[in-house]
């Protein structure tokens, strides 16, 4: 599955390279490409802006969206009988919600009931995390320093594998704190 975002740029990985060849930057945005769908992988989640809508269980006045942060909910309808009219849209005023978090409080209890609550909202960053971006760098500049070694045959050992899914341990205790359980 493609990355929601590229998650660094060409400019920065050649001036972490060192390098300004033309001919380079195909394989670095092919790279930047592969290295920014591993990292969405590693952390389960996606840095680029998704909208989303997802289905919860009512019964209480909280409810935990599946991904964060929150940039922004957009509607928030409460409808035992899941159907969805306007009638059952929550004004905003009704409820709070913690985006960093991914949580939305309400006033009082959304109705009971198996997947009652429905919530628009979209996720992820607005601008890429510089730790996330730097990250991807790290994890580009050492693909590409080790496809160079791959073709002139001094490395049989391509990244991909391993406990940190194939990334370098800088990259991957960068990306730590943005790592989803479960």
């Amino acid at each position: 599955m493609a990355a929601s975002v590229e998650l660094c740029t060409a400019a920065d990985v050649q001036a972490y390279l060192g390098t300004d060849k033309l001919a380079d930057l195909e394989l670095i945005g092919d790279l930047i490409a592969r290295a920014s769908e591993a990292i969405e992988s590693y952390c389960r989640r996606q840095f680029g802006e998704v909208e989303r809508t997802e289905y919860q269980d009512g019964g209480s006045g909280v409810i935990i969206l599946d991904c964060r942060p929150v940039i922004e909910v957009s509607a928030v309808y409460d409808d035992p009988a899941r159907e969805w009219p306007e009638s059952s849209l929550v004004p905003a005023s009704s409820y709070v919600v913690s985006g960093h978090a991914g949580i939305v409080t309400a006033d009082t209890a959304f109705s009971t009931g198996t997947h009652s609550v429905k919530v628009v909202y979209t996720s992820g960053y607005t601008t890429v995390p510089t730790d996330v971006a730097q990250a991807c760098v790290i994890v580009v500049a050492g693909w590409f320093r080790s496809g160079r070694r791959a073709r002139t045959g001094t490395v049989t050992n391509m990244p991909g594998t391993g406990p940190l899914g194939g990334l370098p341990a800088a990259a991957a205790g960068l990306l730590q704190p943005y790592r989803e359980t479960g």
